[in-house]
């Protein structure tokens, strides 16, 4: 390294220190069994019952994230912008520590029952959050890939999968599946 400048040393362990950052945070998004399966019950509720959808999310990563968006996503052959459904939810932290837990929760009034009927005879559907670093720099997307469970009941999904993606990319950087 005798022939490079300062700014080239610091470029090059830059993306050591990045790439090491993406073999670290590949391993850490294998969904791990050590909670069990996790489930994602949809209640039988009366049809003029709001029914209510929600998932445990956790932040994998070193520092805060500050969460934007949560979306509910589901194939819908009807919808004519590119056959996606996509319905917004609420979440019950904005900011998440390292290692703590939010719920993004999807409520569907009656009015909507038509979309519930929807992804759960498709039998798959993803949730999206998108959050930053706490800096407000890093702009990413956590994709949770829900399929219906085989052994449960008609209404039990399970995370079957997860994928990370940058914004403006158009490919995840990391892509995992259930053991």
């Amino acid at each position: 390294m005798a022939g490079l400048t300062e700014q080239e040393v610091e470029a090059v362990a830059k993306q050591a220190s990045a790439a090491g950052e993406q073999v670290r945070v590949s391993r850490e998004v294998d969904l791990p069994n050590d909670r069990g399966p996790t489930y994602v019950q949809l209640s039988q509720l009366p049809p003029d019952a709001t029914q209510e959808f929600s998932l445990a999310v956790r932040n994998v990563g070193a520092g805060l994230a500050l969460i934007g968006e949560v979306r509910m996503c589901w194939s819908d052959a009807r919808n004519p912008a590119g056959g996606v459904a996509v319905y917004f939810g609420t979440v019950d932290a904005s900011v998440l520590p390292p290692g703590e837990w939010m719920r993004p929760e999807f409520l569907f009034p009656p009015s909507q029952s038509g979309h519930v009927e929807l992804f759960t005879a498709n039998g798959r559907f993803w949730i999206e959050v998108d959050y930053s670093d706490a800096g407000g720099r890093q702009h990413e997307t956590s994709r949770l890939i829900c399929e219906r469970e085989a052994s449960a009941d008609s209404s039990g999904f399970r995370v079957t999968g997860l994928e990370l993606e940058r914004e403006g990319d158009v490919e995840p950087y990391v892509a995992s599946q259930a053991r």
